[in-house]
């Protein structure tokens, strides 16, 4: 059995008659509370509010960090034309479901 308490924070948000209904429409399509999908919904917008107030320094590292992944994979393409990447890319299909059955 888990003892561990949850911490929850009441919070009373103003919402439009249309806001309001909306999130409203969308909890019962999936059957979930209206109060739970507004959960979520903030949920998974919070790191992208967190991304706008970072510091310039933090802008910096985290550029960094994601530039750090720049030309880690590679493709003896032997062209950045659109045409020869997508003839590579059909002979690599091919080449790889020839043997299938349909």
């Amino acid at each position: 059995m888990n003892n561990v308490k949850k911490i929850i924070q009441v919070l009373t948000l103003k919402l439009s008659d249309r806001l309001f209904t909306e999130i409203h429409l969308q909890a019962q399509a999936i059957g979930i509370p209206t109060e739970d999908l507004a959960v979520r919904y903030l949920e998974q917008k919070l790191p992208l509010i967190a991304k706008l107030n970072m510091t310039n320094e933090q802008k910096v590292l985290a550029a960094s960090r994601f530039e750090s992944y720049f030309g880690i994979i590679s493709a003896d393409v032997g062209s950045l034309d659109n045409e020869v990447i997508d003839a590579y890319l059909a002979n690599e299909y091919v080449n790889n479901h020839e043997n299938s059955c349909f």
